[in-house]
């Protein structure tokens, strides 16, 4: 079984870097069933995976629960597409529930979206405070029990954007708890979180680089549109500081561009180049379709996918990622990992200070992300 691994801050495949383009198609897996996306056809399935092999993409994530269908069927149909996948040297990020009521979640967990802060339904503290252990704990041990033998596992994610905005604190046991079940079952595969980020959890610098300390979440995550962490430079801070004191994979794992901030191709092409320049692992594109028309697999933000028939810079788009991929295909080896002598004097630090700031987006903070680039004044 060929298993992408933690090695340190990079991921590697049997000794050597591993480094990706990636994809988001939230309801690959569903195409075709005939319940939550009734549009769709199996058909898709091949070609969305063959457009995205021809586009170099070495990571496709996928929500794999569905209201609508049986966990049976479910892990039916993700085994298929993880078959599919591996024959296209490809893996997938197995994304096992949703923060928010799109219907991929578990039948019987539509009771836990209620009505938060922001007026959004999202699951609530119930769900997270014990819920959890009713739908998704079955669910989650069913899927990894009979899937973790498929080579075109990439990693199970707890879920997408998972937050608990009543009770800050309960995603700290929630994600210890899963992490450690699912890796008491799949020993081989990694696991993540799926954050948007960790501002968006608020829980503070020590409980959130202690949440990525635990050794059974492998990498971390983040979701960026239009360049928010530019626009808002203190937005992440928390993230920069928990990376750069945890040294784990860093995976942009959704990332569009919305036309009323500029040009999505000028600005695509400069985001790809600055994560990677900063140490990203992974950078993966949302709401990918090769398809010309729309069959509803997207949410009220589709504003940031890439498709031919919503985007006329669909080709454009596609060569940025392939010549992306191109160059992340070349192989080169891993190192050892050494743990540096000493004591770190700086892991404790949660306040900075800059003796001459050229601007918003030159704060002090910028230091935690282990930057040398002048564009960074670090």
């Amino acid at each position: 079984m060929a298993v992408i691994v933690r090695h340190g801050s990079e991921f590697s495949n049997g000794g050597n870097r591993f480094r990706f383009i990636g994809a988001n198609i939230r309801g690959l897996c569903h195409f075709g069933g005939a319940d939550i996306l009734p549009r769709s056809s199996a058909a898709m399935i091949d070609e969305n995976i063959n457009a995205l092999a021809a586009m170099g993409v070495k990571v496709v994530r996928v929500y794999a629960a569905n209201q609508y269908a049986s966990a049976a069927t479910c892990v039916g149909r993700l085994g298929t597409v993880l078959d599919k996948l591996d024959a296209k040297g490809m893996k997938a990020i197995v994304c096992l529930t949703d923060q928010h009521p799109t219907g991929f979640f578990p039948a019987g967990d539509n009771v836990y979206y209620l009505v938060q802060y922001n007026g959004q339904h999202v699951l609530d503290d119930t769900w997270y405070n014990g819920g959890y252990l009713i739908n998704y704990v079955p669910w989650v041990e069913l899927c990894v029990n009979t899937l973790k033998s498929k080579s075109g596992v990439f990693a199970w994610e707890l879920g997408n954007e998972l937050c608990c905005h009543d009770d800050p604190d309960a995603i700290i046991a929630f994600s210890a708890d899963m992490a450690a079940r699912i890796k008491a079952i799949d020993a081989y595969h990694m696991v993540t979180t799926g954050f948007l980020s960790l501002d968006d959890l608020k829980i503070g610098f020590s409980a959130a680089q202690a949440l990525y300390e635990d050794d059974n979440i492998d990498f971390m995550t983040r979701h960026i549109y239009s360049g928010a962490d530019d626009l808002h430079p203190m937005a992440y801070a928390c993230d920069d500081v928990v990376w750069s004191r945890v040294q784990k994979p860093l995976v942009i794992e959704e990332f569009g561009w919305h036309s009323m901030y500029g040009d999505r191709v000028i600005n695509t092409q400069a985001q790809v180049t600055k994560w990677f320049g900063l140490g990203a692992r992974g950078f993966m594109q949302w709401g990918y379709q090769v398809q010309a028309y729309n069959f509803d697999d997207f949410d009220v933000w589709d504003y940031v996918g890439m498709n031919p028939y919503r985007y006329s810079d669909y080709t454009q788009l596609r060569a940025i990622y392939q010549a992306q991929a191109a160059v992340l295909a070349a192989v080169e080896a891993l190192p050892s990992v050494l743990e540096p002598s000493g004591a770190n004097a700086a892991i404790d630090a949660v306040g900075w200070a800059a003796s001459g700031v050229y601007g918003l987006g030159f704060g002090g903070n910028n230091v935690y992300r282990g930057s040398v680039s002048e564009t960074l004044k670090w």
